[in-house]
């Protein structure tokens, strides 16, 4: 799961020039609570096609796509969130950049789900934020 985020990073223009420091504050955090969800499709698709999503489990990797053990997938994209309290929603909300630095007691503090990172150098971002908040 690691390996496959961190490869996703760096096919991202911005990711890609993220600190290292950022895979312990915010990635790590989001696998071991496992609230992210990585974006797969077929690997035959190649990028040029029109990604079919596959939604594995939570937090869980996707081993094949459709019930077809033979079809390898490819990831596309993540989604990192954190279940905060209300007050750490109210100080996200004010300072966006408080994200960033979200400590590991609140990063589990509560009920509201608030996306920290979005990977999706492929693009389809919003379709992965639209499965990842269901």
């Amino acid at each position: 799961m690691l390996g496959e985020i961190v490869w996703l990073m760096s096919q991202d223009k911005v990711e890609r020039h993220r600190p290292i420091s950022d895979l312990e504050r915010q990635v790590m955090p989001a696998i071991l609570y496992r609230e992210f969800r990585i974006f797969y499709i077929p690997q035959e698709m190649g990028l040029d096609s029109q990604p079919r999503l596959v939604k594995p489990e939570a937090g869980k990797p996707a081993l094949e796509a459709d019930g077809d053990p033979g079809l390898p997938l490819m990831p596309i994209g993540a989604v990192l969130w954190a279940m905060v309290s209300d007050a750490v929603a109210k100080m996200i909300e004010e300072n966006p950049k408080a994200l960033e630095k979200l400590r590991p007691e609140q990063w589990r503090s509560g009920s509201q789900k608030v996306i920290v990172r979005i990977i999706a150098a492929m693009g389809g971002a919003n379709e992965m934020v639209r499965e990842a908040s269901k």
